[in-house]
């Protein structure tokens, strides 16, 4: 077995940091032609196939109120601070996993985001416990209970709904709670229990780790990066840019495996209220449809 962060090193110096690096040379000099700059794109961005055109419509729908994106504006200060962020995000959470420097991972999760921040302020604490007052029922009626009957997961708009998290106390796990028949509250966890959480995603990280020096499993190693993300982002940890920040190292972590980034599309809502084996069926699904290659 070769020295694992002499592996990794060798793969994030030679797969990685070029393909971030063209990128980036693209940005500089204006060439929104650049396929490399496209796919990366097509990772920082909700929509940028026009799957979901039916919400875009919807002025209560914040979520998909930047329309289809299939390429950045180089014009837009936002896209390409965005882009230039990502990179720089990238890069160290890659570097992170050589030197284990998540292992202090609170510490390691603030710099990670502040380094993210496109907008707001970096590093900056949710500091409450924040609830989702209804503004995702439509969503959740439309898109997510059609896909959790698709996947054979038991979430229903019926009564509380809770994400069996392992390593979560009950108190600490995510809920959806029916107000009404269409309207849905989504309780994110409180932030006293950040520490469960941070316990299970330095755990995941190590498995992936692990993995990655092994056999190069996949399936199994598209399962750890499924779960390390619903992990974070069901966390909810920081007042903004918590779907850009753990989106992004997921996508750095397929890159790493020589894999086009997934799309944001709506895996934040469907982590909200999947159990886990069910969320990772379907965030390899959307992985698969980035890259026809993989086989089960």
């Amino acid at each position: 077995m070769i020295d694992l962060p002499i592996t990794l090193s060798k793969l994030i110096q030679e797969r990685v940091f070029p393909e971030l690096d063209s990128v980036r040379k693209a940005v500089d000099s204006k060439n929104n032609k650049e396929q490399k700059l496209i796919s990366f794109w097509k990772g920082l961005v909700r929509d940028p196939y026009g799957k979901w055109s039916k919400y875009y419509s919807d002025n209560d729908n914040k979520y998909f109120r930047y329309g289809k994106q299939p390429y950045p504006d180089l014009t837009n200060e936002e896209h390409v601070s965005l882009i230039k962020r990502s990179i720089e995000q990238e890069k160290y959470f890659l570097l992170s996993l050589t030197n284990k420097g998540f292992q202090n991972n609170r510490t390691w999760l603030i710099e990670l985001h502040k380094k993210q921040a496109y907008k707001g302020k970096g590093g900056k604490l949710l500091a409450e416990k924040r609830t989702s007052q209804g503004e995702h029922s439509a969503m959740v009626k439309q898109i997510i209970i059609p896909l959790a009957k698709k996947y054979s997961d038991p979430y229903t708009d019926k009564d509380t709904q809770v994400v069996a998290l392992s390593g979560i106390c009950f108190d600490a796990l995510p809920k959806d709670c029916w107000i009404t028949n269409n309207e849905v509250w989504h309780y994110y966890p409180d932030p006293i229990y950040y520490k469960q959480y941070l316990q299970m995603m330095q755990k995941k990280l190590k498995e992936l780790v692990i993995k990655l020096s092994d056999d190069m499993n996949i399936m199994e190693i598209l399962t750890i990066i499924g779960l390390y993300y619903q992990y974070g982002i069901n966390m909810h940890m920081f007042e903004n840019v918590n779907q850009s920040l753990f989106i992004n190292q997921i996508n750095s972590l397929l890159m790493l495996l020589g894999l086009k980034p997934v799309n944001h599309g709506v895996l934040d809502f469907v982590a909200m209220r999947f159990q886990p084996a069910n969320f990772t069926e379907y965030f390899i699904d959307e992985v698969k449809k980035c890259n026809p290659q993989i086989k089960s």
